[in-house]
């Protein structure tokens, strides 16, 4: 299911100027592409502002037009944030429900950036794989010199659907390179890549694998901890976001490790990137 915004408990099911809640997904698609197809109708009939009988100015598709902005509320989703004071939370078990239900297992999204990377979210309880990708705020420090608006320097990423994974890859804008595998089945994952998209007890989340500039390269664990507009960024071995792993995301037996098993180190660095929205409404 792809998405600008996201699907939220408040969202998922709702059409505008509709009672209730859709069955499906499909159903729900259905309803909002034919309700936006009306709104656009209306938009060419009347694109001018005009008075209605009552005296109220009005214009033709301006249902829709609210529908992307603060005004539409929670129950647009196109104005949506993901993010919990910058920091993403699972889906709820209504919207978990909802998709499972409709044999969605994969949900994608845009609108909110976060850092350098995709946003990853496990859902343990569903095995729904959620992906946030906007990442247009991923290095304010870039040259402006070609382009004033350049926030994204050398940072790059692709998100790739396949049948049965996602393959995520790009470049940090310390010129590292970063990707991962991800099965629509987590059993199928390998780790460190079965780490993306979990949640450590300090709060943070694992974003992407990193490969360092050793010789030969190792690969590290990225995690992310937000805190309204900035994003921690910390670096450490498997088995170190292994043994600091919250208990539900633990399932998988290849993620249960004990303190024996620990024989890495972790480094983190702190980047305060600008991760509010290109129209700088959204909050957190």
């Amino acid at each position: 299911l792809f998405l600008h915004g996201g699907i939220s408990t408040e969202s998922y099911g709702i059409v505008p100027g509709k009672e209730g809640r859709c069955s499906s997904v499909k159903d729900w698609v259905d309803q909002l592409n034919a309700w936006k197809d009306q709104q656009l109708q209306d938009f060419c009939r009347s694109p001018l502002f005009y008075k209605d009988q009552n005296g109220k100015q009005r214009r033709g598709g301006e249902d829709l037009i609210i529908y992307g902005t603060p005004g539409a509320g929670k129950s647009s989703v196109i104005y949506h944030n993901p993010f919990q004071d910058g920091n993403p939370v699972q889906r709820s078990e209504d919207v978990q429900d909802f998709l499972q239900k409709s044999g969605i297992d994969r949900v994608l999204s845009g609108h909110q950036p976060h850092g350098q990377t995709p946003t990853v979210v496990r859902h343990p309880r569903t095995g729904l794989l959620a992906i946030t990708a906007d990442t247009s705020r991923s290095d304010s420090k870039a040259s402006k010199i070609f382009n004033p608006a350049d926030n994204r320097g050398i940072v790059y990423s692709s998100v790739r659907l396949l049948r049965h994974s996602v393959e995520i890859e790009g470049q940090l804008a310390d010129g590292r390179y970063h990707g991962c595998t991800l099965h629509r089945d987590p059993e199928k994952d390998k780790l460190p890549d079965a780490l993306v998209g979990r949640q450590l007890t300090d709060g943070s989340w694992v974003k992407t694998i990193v490969f360092s500039d050793d010789t030969p390269r190792k690969k590290l664990v990225q995690t992310a901890l937000g805190k309204g507009f900035s994003v921690k960024i910390c670096d450490m071995s498997e088995h170190t976001a292994c043994l600091q792993l919250r208990d539900e995301f633990k399932k998988n037996a290849m993620l249960k490790v004990t303190i024996r098993d620990f024989h890495g180190s972790s480094t983190s660095a702190i980047s305060l990137e600008d991760c509010r929205d290109g129209d700088l409404t959204s909050s957190h």
